[in-house]
């Protein structure tokens, strides 16, 4: 049900980056659909108004979303993320300082095979940008996209708050140190500025629960199940998946600004979902109701057939470096991810979270058009 008026009359303009991307559009869904009356400011990196729009338009059919319902109250705002001022010009940032109630940065650049240097510009520079360009003036809420990979898990505990000293040499790749930075960043400013600091760190984004929906290009998760279908067999291992669907993460980053009134000026959320799901669950799934054919192996010998992939071979390749590790397949249950902050809000926000069962996972299959072999009730 929408949030009251009075709980989001104070948030009339969102800026939005990533609106293009998988999280980034359903945000934007979400803004509009319980602030019918707010202006969205969208930067995109195209060529002319019309470019950026025909890319939105693309990008909202893509993921089942009816644009045509939102474009009066869409603002396109030509730029790009590694330019200068994120390249846009003196008219549209004059126009942005001074209407902007609130920065929802969901644009990254990712990428688990570069280091930090390729991505820094991108991922880190970027938000020092918009800290540079919003952190004075009027109060403004923002809110940053990290991810739970930046978490840091001290004696198994990855707590929801930031420190000044991040353990970086925990980072396995470039991305996270680029999230990592970023968090660091914002600790530093903290209340220094007239900003309020959401960190949402997203665990694995699952589909769509009632549509569908989801992005198959440069998905980590997306890749491990059509990767494992390309070579025809699918590992069996007790490890979990934190995940949560798009619709509950971009619903909970949209609402929790109509609750801004906390009492510190950052507030970090790691949102993990109630249910998680273990790569053998899955696989057992796929092959009960999709894919009599494929073949389950032990977690080794699967991890041995992928090791010698190549790069044409199988979408596997992309994020093979995640399993080539002894321990990529132990069973990360001892990791204790605290989320009291975010089920507290979820609660306040009126967010109720179903499971992850089997019609949820129906759902991802209809998407893509693949029809069920069996429909029996196969056991978790």
């Amino acid at each position: 049900q929408p949030i009251a008026q009075s709980l989001k009359s104070d948030v009339k303009n969102y800026f939005l980056t990533g609106v293009t991307g998988f999280v980034g559009v359903h945000i934007l869904q979400e803004i509009l659909q319980y602030c019918p009356d707010a202006i969205v400011y969208c930067l995109i990196r195209c060529d002319s108004l019309a470019h950026g729009l025909e890319k939105l338009s693309a990008h909202c059919h893509l993921m089942k979303i009816d644009i045509e319902v939102m474009r009066d109250n869409i603002v396109i705002i030509p730029g790009d993320l590694k330019l200068a001022d994120l390249g846009i010009d003196s008219h549209n940032m004059q126009q942005l300082v001074f209407s902007v109630d609130c920065i929802i940065h969901s644009a990254a650049y990712v990428h688990h095979m570069l280091d930090y240097s390729a991505l820094r510009d991108v991922n880190v520079m970027s938000l020092k940008t918009l800290i540079s360009l919003f952190g004075s003036g009027k109060q403004r809420l923002f809110h940053y996209i990290s991810s739970l990979s930046a978490a840091d898990s001290i004696h198994g505990q990855a707590m929801e708050s930031l420190s000044d000293s991040q353990h970086f040499n925990q980072a396995s790749n470039g991305y996270v140190l680029s999230k990592k930075a970023c968090e660091k960043i914002i600790h530093n400013v903290g209340c220094s500025h007239s900003l309020k600091f959401f960190v949402h760190r997203l665990p694995l984004v699952f589909h769509h629960s009632v549509t569908g929906a989801y992005v198959f290009d440069n998905n980590h998760f997306s890749n491990l199940i059509l990767g494992c279908l390309d070579i025809g067999s699918c590992p069996l291992s007790q490890k979990r998946f934190p995940c949560i669907p798009v619709n509950y993460a971009a619903s909970f980053i949209v609402r929790s600004s109509f609750f801004h009134a906390l009492p510190s000026g950052l507030d970090v959320f790691n949102l993990v979902y109630s249910d998680t799901i273990t790569m053998s669950h899955l696989f057992r799934y796929i092959k009960h109701f999709y894919y009599p054919e494929i073949e389950l192996i032990s977690s080794q010998n699967w991890q041995k057939k992928i090791l010698n992939l190549s790069k044409k071979g199988t979408r596997l390749y992309s994020i093979r470096a995640f399993y080539q590790d002894e321990d990529a397949f132990i069973d990360n249950a001892s990791v204790v991810y605290h989320s009291e902050k975010f089920l507290a809000m979820l609660s306040v926000c009126n967010i109720p979270l179903k499971p992850l069962d089997v019609s949820y996972f129906s759902s991802l299959f209809g998407f893509i058009g693949i029809e069920k072999v069996c429909h029996e009730h196969i056991e978790s």
